[in-house]
Parts: structure tokens; sequence; C-alpha cells
């Protein structure tokens, strides 16, 4: 790793590559921003940024950018490197159009865990799940769905949010791509042109708020559903009119350690399906539980904000 760190000019470090493709760091707050490091525990210190990370031959492999350190901010044991061909893509966009003309698919996505792939009725947790889709985007045009779970890009399979992003970040807009999806137990593909950031209409996922109609509630107004570890109520009107839907349950209380916790549920938010059906009640979702009693049940939920997500919950027999 070579820099100025610490204004020491011209230092060199070394070590090894521990990981490639590292993500998931916190160290992008642009949601359209790829984390896809190089990870090294070559001594990268303040000043190192836009040094090169070489190989022994003294190839250029990587840029460094960014360390994992504690209140010091120096180094502790690990630096991170955007990879050079990232970089590389990166400038010939700067040279030839003085901008970067990145591809957008215009979607948002998560990790396929063990509940997600068992609640779609996949063999084995794979690819990316699509959680939202941005309005106007390259994917809303392409006939991909909310749930759809992408295995293959042009041929290369993509199991972590980051592969596909940095894949798609090295195309420029207008390139068509060809993705392999998994959707309701049949591989299908669709060819998707990419679009430039700016053309997307909007950077928020597609909600439809006005989905559903007002269903007349029955029954039991709350339940608690103690396998999951979580507890729900019907949506009163004042709910609907802050989460702008009108249907879901709302999550009123979340035990710790449950398996809800385990996966990220907490109270104020809103299941508005299960198995992908719309859920209008405690009932509904009553019946939804114990249909999938022995697997596992894909929840769609929602905050307060209009952020959508796919949830796998495992119900015991």
């Amino acid at each position: 790793a070579i820099g100025n760190p610490l204004s020491l000019t011209s230092t060199v470090t070394a070590g090894i590559v521990s990981a490639i493709g590292r993500g998931q760091l916190g160290l992008i707050r642009d949601s359209y921003g790829v984390e896809n490091f190089i990870q090294t525990d070559a001594a990268i210190n303040p000043g190192n940024s836009g040094g090169a990370l070489v190989d022994l031959s003294g190839s250029v492999i990587g840029v460094n950018s960014a360390i994992a350190a504690g209140g010091g901010g120096t180094y502790i044991g690990y630096g991170f490197a955007i990879p050079v061909n990232l970089a590389k893509a990166v400038a010939e966009d700067l040279i030839a159009n003085g901008k970067v003309s990145r591809g957008y698919i215009g979607i948002n996505i998560g990790e396929v865990d063990n509940a997600i792939a068992k609640s779609l009725g996949m063999d084995k947790p794979k690819g990316i799940i699509i959680q939202g889709l941005v309005e106007g985007g390259a994917a809303s045009e392409a006939d991909l769905k909310e749930g759809d779970v992408i295995l293959e890009v042009d041929n290369r399979e993509v199991n972590r949010p980051n592969q596909l992003q940095s894949y798609i970040a090295s195309k420029s807009a207008g390139t068509t791509v060809t993705l392999k999806v998994f959707r309701d137990g049949d591989i299908i593909e669709r060819k998707v042109t990419l679009k430039a950031r700016d053309e997307d209409s909007k950077s928020e996922p597609v909600v439809d708020k006005d989905k559903g109609n007002d269903k007349k509630e029955s029954g039991a107004t709350t339940a608690s559903f103690d396998e999951i570890g979580f507890t729900v109520k019907n949506l009163s009107d004042k709910d609907k009119a802050d989460f702008g839907i009108k249907n879901g349950v709302l999550i009123t209380n979340v035990k710790p350690f449950s398996k809800a916790e385990d996966q990220r549920l907490f109270s104020g938010l809103v299941i508005v399906e299960a198995g992908k059906n719309e859920i209008y009640n405690v009932e509904d979702l009553k019946d939804a539980v114990e249909s999938k009693k022995g697997s596992a049940l894909l929840l769609k939920v929602m905050d307060n904000q209009g952020n959508a997500r796919f949830v796998g919950i495992e119900i015991p027999e």
C-alpha cells in the first residue's frame, strides 16, 4: 500500500489481501453508492487514500480508500481499497464525458437468507431479492417485480447485493444486461436496458399506497404469535393515514432473542403482505401463519417512511 500516511511521504507497507468484494461496511452513505472493497492488512492510515495498492509484480490492483479504526482513526489491522477495474471505469467515463455515466437498474435489493429461500420454495439460499422498484426505472419497464430473486447477471452468479451493484456500476447507461430470475418456482430471463440515475423519475421505491380497499375488520383486533415472537394489531384510521396505506397490521411488540428480532423486525413496522397475499387484519395473518406451520412464511413489511422489504420467518410445527 503506497501513500503519504501521517504526512510521511512515499511510504510503502506490505501485507496480504484477506478478502475481496467486501461490502455492508457503512462507509458510503449514498444509497446508490457501491461498496465492493479489497480488504488488506497492509497498514493503511490517514494520508494513504488515493494511493495505489499493488501486487508483488507491481501491478495496481486497487486504490486505497478507507480504514477500519478505533476512536483514534489510525491503523488497527486492516484497510480497504477500491478495485482497480471499478476505478478504471470511472476514470474512462470522466475522461470521455466529463462525468460518470453509470447505469442503474432501478431496484432496492437484499440478500436471500435461509428463511427467505424456504418461504419462496428455493432449494437453498442464493441470489438477491428485489425489495422494491424505482418508479420509472429500468427494472419497472422490464417486467421485474418485487419478490423476484435475481440469480445471474450476464451469466455471472450474484449472491450478495454488492456483486450485482459492482457489475452494473461498470456498465454505462444504455447498456442492456440479461438477468436470470427466480419467480414463483420458475426460472425466467429478463433483458434490462440500464438508465442513467437522473433519468429515474424518482429515487424512491414504488409503493402503491392506494393498493387494497377498505375491507371491513372483523373478529379480534390484536394477536400474539409466541412462536415467532411478536404482537400485532389492526391498523387504526390514524395508522393508515400516517403510513399512507389502506391495509396491513401493525407490529406493537417484539420479544428479545425471538425469530422476529433475528429478522430485524421491530415495533412500528406494518406487515402489508404474507405469502405474497395482502393482509387486512390480524385474522388474515393468523391464517397465513397457520398455513405455513413447519415451513417458512414470506412477509412484506413497511416503515413509516414508505420503505418496504421482504422478511422470511420460519414457522415451527
